[in-house]
Formats: structure tokens, sequence, C-alpha cells
């Protein structure tokens, strides 16, 4: 877990946020990664960083039965810490399905804290150079790239897919084999609901207040003898609310 040595008696160098195990001993690699490689992070910055990193060597233990992700990085297994991110990536992803949290930041200071560790021991790697450098480029191009997260639910649908208009047109068509009513009367007067619900955005309910007055005709002009409409005051007296406009 970070902890906080804030002793007077501590150089300012010594001081400041570190991980330890849960015996109480520094983590050495994370105490390297923080210290030496990301001195110019802020205070509150680096504890965010060691909490991440407390949680994938708490996972590592869990996943080999011992505190062992110090030594695996000493020995640059990339082999080993590839599992090993895999079994954390499970992890995350299994709490954030749980507890609707958002495991990002943990999961990309992971893998950026593993790649960086190889890239130090690739400097000293002899004849393992290329294939620290393999893992590197696979941490880079695959890893980086995944989620922890649980994917979000679809958004829900607000309006029709053009399919779905186009098959339910060819339903309501008085004329269609596929339409289930039974008279002309009430495959004509169906198609007219339909038209008004889709066409108008109305309500079942709204569409079943409507009246017969509810729709008007008017005489335009000679080029367009008549124009029809339906009556928004209407729609509202049947709705009991004639005192509106």
């Amino acid at each position: 877990m970070p902890i906080n040595l804030g002793s007077k008696s501590l150089p300012p160098p010594a001081a400041g946020w570190i991980s330890v195990s849960p015996s109480g001993i520094p983590r050495y690699w994370a105490t390297i990664w923080s210290d030496v490689l990301k001195t110019p992070l802020e205070p509150s910055t680096r504890r965010k960083h060691l909490s991440a990193l407390d949680r994938f060597y708490d996972s590592v233990q869990r996943q080999r039965g011992s505190d062992c992700l110090d030594r695996l990085i000493a020995e640059a297994d990339a082999d080993a810490l590839e599992d090993c991110l895999v079994g954390f990536l499970a992890q995350l992803r299994n709490e954030a399905a749980i507890n609707r949290s958002d495991n990002t930041p943990t999961w990309t200071t992971a893998v950026e804290f593993i790649k960086e560790m190889l890239q130090q021991a690739q400097k000293g790697a002899g004849p393992r150079t290329n294939e620290i450098a393999a893992k590197i480029l696979r941490l880079e191009t695959y890893y980086g790239q995944l989620v922890p997260n649980s994917p979000r639910p679809p958004p829900p649908i607000r309006a029709l897919p053009p399919l779905v208009i186009e098959d339910l047109y060819e339903i309501f068509r008085p004329d269609s084999p596929r339409n289930p009513f039974r008279t002309e009367t009430l495959r004509w007067r169906n198609l007219l609901v339909f038209m008004l619900l889709l066409r108008l955005g109305l309500r079942r309910g709204e569409g079943a207040l409507l009246y017969a007055s509810s729709f008007k005709e008017d005489f335009v002009s000679l080029a367009t003898p008549s124009i029809g409409w339906m009556s928004r005051k209407s729609m509202i007296r049947t709705l009991g609310m004639s005192n509106l406009d």
C-alpha cells in the first residue's frame, strides 16, 4: 500500500510517497519507477500511480501464490509479466461490471509500468534484446488499446430504422397479403391511424381521442383548390384542456 514518508529525520529526497508490501517492505521496482523514472510527478499524482501499482502487485500475488512481481521484473520474464497483465485485466473488468467503476487509469498505469521496466531491462539484455523489444512493441500496440471497463449498453432506439418503416408500410397497405385485418374498411382505417402516428408523432392515447372534427379542410387558391390539416385546438379539446389556445 502507498505510505507517505514524512519524518523529519529523513533527508528531503527520501521523503514522499512509496509503495510497500503488506509486511511493510518497500516494493523495489515500484520505488525505482516512481522515484527515478517519474520524478516530475506531483505528490498527489504519484500517490494515484502507486495505488494503481499496489493493486497490480496484489493481483499478481493472488494469481501466482506469492509476492513475486519484483522478481519477474528483475528476471525480465516478459511472458510471465504478460500473463500477469492478462489476469489483472480480467480482475478489473469483473470489478467494473459489479461496481460500475472506471478502472482505465489503473490499467494504464500497470501497462506503462511493465513497459518501462522492460525498456530498462532491454538495455542490458544482450542476446535477449530483440525478444524484449518485440514484447514491448506488443504491449504498446495491443495492451495499450484494451479497455478494462465493461462496454456501455447501446443507446435506446428513439426512431424506427428505415427497413422497419418500409416493412410496416407493406403490412398496412390495404391490398397487401400480409395485412391481418379482415375487412377493407378496417384496413383503410388502420392505415390512416398508422400514418397519423408515424407522420405526426402522436401517442396512442392522442390518436384514440381524435374526433372527425379534428380534421379540417379549406380553400386556398385556384392553383391549390383545397388544403387539409389537423386542428391542434381540436386535439386540445379532446384531451380535456379547452381553455388553452
